[in-house]
């Protein structure tokens, strides 16, 4: 997320994760949301269970310092109960970046040191809460908040005096955790607990730049599972597909027989229960005598009668045709072949979010009696 009249960037992503460096994806909150408040530094992101994450904010080489020299980055996780503190230093026509994937505090005289990672909250019934107190709860929950100001730093005798980080509690009540949507929190995992001696802990003063040049840059990440970002609209639902099979048309031959190899092809519509048009995949009339086999989820074998009736349970393979010219045509079908292969398998996937999504929501629905 940038903010557009600096260039700043604030960010979250997983933590030392080698396969999948890229940052979560953020959402903006639709204009139809009651969610939505037409700040463009609030999005949302998708909390996965038990993920260690990192935040981390960008500084371009260009942005404007005038006569200050330190940036200082302020992270409040869950109303600030975790909570941290960097400054990076000026450096002429170099981008500056910082990353915070741990909460530092003292305690009985040692450093601990915890990492971020996200936890499902736990809706229980022995926690009694006011309306108030489920309202202040939730206000805090499932919120990072970044904030990013110019300034100057100066070193202060003593040493600097820091308490231990604590989050809120994974338990709450069932209208926090899931009438509200508040379907995570953020945990501490313990990673270095020890005598640090080597760590600058001098004591410091911040002075913010004067002026606008001290205004503080804020981004919000708000965060949920993909099954509450779906039921507040954050993220569209994605569509179940059905597979029908359009029955064989047939061209007479010469001897005004039909069982000809001239014939047209069968056709596989996939019909989405959405407005996305639906698609159409070719069998060549050689695998027509076969079981078309629908997703796991659909429990459902399309059976393709041969040109006498019969039904036949013979395995296919689904062949698309090309409607290109004649210009490499077996080059064509094996593009088309393999689009068909990653155009079932996306459906599958998609099936299978919604088979989750709805396997969530029967499950909260028997809690709440």
């Amino acid at each position: 997320m940038i903010d557009f009249g600096t260039g700043v960037e604030a960010y979250v992503a997983p933590h030392q994760r080698k396969d999948d460096p890229e940052h979560y994806y953020v959402y903006l909150v639709p204009r139809c949301s009651q969610l939505f408040t037409g700040n463009p530094n609030e999005r949302f992101i998708e909390a996965v269970t038990d993920e260690q994450f990192e935040i981390g904010t960008v500084i371009p080489a260009k942005f404007d310092f005038f006569h200050y020299t330190h940036i200082q980055t302020t992270i409040r996780i869950d109303g600030g109960g975790i909570d941290s503190i960097g400054h990076v230093e000026k450096i002429r026509n170099r981008p500056l970046s910082m990353v915070s994937y741990t909460a530092l505090g003292r305690v009985g005289g040692r450093w601990e040191r915890n990492g971020f990672a996200f936890g499902e909250t736990i809706a229980v019934k022995h926690r009694q809460l006011s309306i108030e107190q489920e309202d202040l709860e939730a206000s805090k929950r499932g919120k990072i908040v970044v904030t990013v100001q110019l300034g100057k730093m100066k070193a202060l005798p003593g040493k600097f005096q820091t308490g231990s980080a604590k989050g809120l509690p994974m338990e709450t009540t069932k209208r926090v955790a899931v009438d509200l949507g508040k379907s995570h929190t953020v945990k501490l995992v313990p990673l270095v607990e020890k005598d640090e001696t080597g760590l600058d802990d001098s004591a410091w003063d911040w002075a913010p730049a004067r002026g606008k040049n001290g205004r503080e840059i804020r981004f919000t990440f708000f965060y949920a599972s993909r099954t509450v970002l779906e039921l507040k609209k954050i993220i569209p639902i994605a569509p179940t597909m059905e597979i029908q099979l359009k029955p064989k048309s047939t061209k007479p031959c010469a001897d005004n027989t039909t069982d000809c190899q001239d014939q047209d092809d069968d056709e596989v519509m996939v019909l989405p229960l959405s407005n996305v048009p639906a698609k159409r995949i070719k069998i060549k009339p050689a695998d027509a005598d076969a079981t078309i086999i629908a997703p796991e989820h659909a429990s459902k074998k399309i059976k393709a009668e041969d040109a006498g009736g019969r039904a036949s349970a013979k395995p296919t393979s689904v062949t698309p045709t090309s409607t290109v010219g004649s210009a490499g045509p077996a080059a064509h079908k094996a593009k088309a072949r393999e689009r068909a292969k990653l155009e079932l398998q996306l459906e599958e996937i998609v099936l299978q979010r919604e088979e989750n999504r709805l396997k969530r929501r029967m499950m909260e629905l028997e809690d709440g009696e």
